[in-house]
């Protein structure tokens, strides 16, 4: 409601969703699901896009093409979890799996835009 725009959510989780709970921070909007029994989460957290998304790549990301054209930026090399960045309708989602340590399953890019095509 505060930028006059819906927002993606998933309908496909990485695992059983146990919690979900929400937050607005200044402009970003934090969704996180959790799963307690195996120590993981799923963030999403949308903010108004306001730098191109090549300005967030890293030297080991690497970009892929969703199924609509839209690019997606993919960090797999960080120790807290998997991350895929996309922008759609003037805003910029970050999509995280996390706990990586705790995760029993390594999560690939395919996982991530599974997840990131499921957004409605």
């Amino acid at each position: 409601m505060k930028f006059k725009k819906n927002i993606l959510v998933p309908s496909e989780f990485p695992f059983e969703i146990t919690g979900c709970n929400g937050m607005i921070n200044n402009q970003e909007l934090i969704l996180h699901y959790t799963n307690e029994s195996i120590n993981g989460f799923l963030k999403i957290t949308v903010s108004p896009a306001s730098v191109d998304l090549d300005k967030y790549k890293w030297k080991t990301d690497k970009f892929y093409t969703l199924d609509d054209g839209t690019r997606a930026l993919y960090r797999g090399d960080f120790d807290l979890g998997y991350e895929m960045r996309f922008q759609k309708d003037g805003l910029h989602y970050r999509v995280a799996i996390g706990n990586k340590k705790y995760l029993k399953k390594k999560f690939q890019a395919e996982d991530l835009i599974e997840i990131v095509e499921s957004m409605q």
